[in-house]
C-alpha cells in the first residue's frame, strides 16, 4: 500500500468492508466499539506508524463510530509516507478505507 521500490509513487488505496452482523448477531453493538476503540493501537502496531492526527474519544456505547485519522511512516528506504485512514463501525459492519497520501516533503518532517 506505502510506496516501494517497485511502487514508487505509492499512490493506492485499499477499502475492506465486510458484514458481520450473520455472524455475531448477538454481539455484533460490542464488536463494533471494540473495533473501533483497538484499530488505532493495530494500525500503529501493523504498519509501523505514528499517528499525527487527533483521535476519537471512544468509550461509550453508540450506533456507529466513524472516523478519519493521518498517519505517518517509512517508506522507500529511508523516507517518511503519509497516509489516512478512514473507518466507520456499526452493528451491521465495518467499512476501513486507507489512502495513501505519498511521501512527506523535507520541509514538512
Amino acid at each position: 500500500m506505502l510506496p516501494t521500490a517497485k511502487l514508487s509513487d505509492g499512490t493506492c488505496s485499499v477499502r475492506w468492508k465486510r458484514l458481520w452482523s450473520q455472524d455475531y448477531a448477538d454481539g455484533a453493538q460490542r464488536l463494533s466499539l471494540d473495533m473501533a476503540a483497538s484499530l488505532p493501537a493495530r494500525v500503529s502496531f501493523y504498519l509501523s506508524a505514528t499517528l499525527l492526527s487527533k483521535p476519537n474519544d471512544v468509550s461509550a456505547a453508540a450506533a456507529r463510530y466513524s472516523d478519519l485519522t493521518t498517519w505517518r511512516t517509512g517508506c522507500n528506504q529511508a523516507k517518511q509516507c503519509e497516509f489516512e485512514v478512514n473507518a466507520s463501525f456499526d452493528q451491521e459492519g465495518v467499512d476501513v478505507m486507507i489512502t495513501s497520501r505519498g511521501e512527506v516533503s523535507a520541509s514538512r518532517q
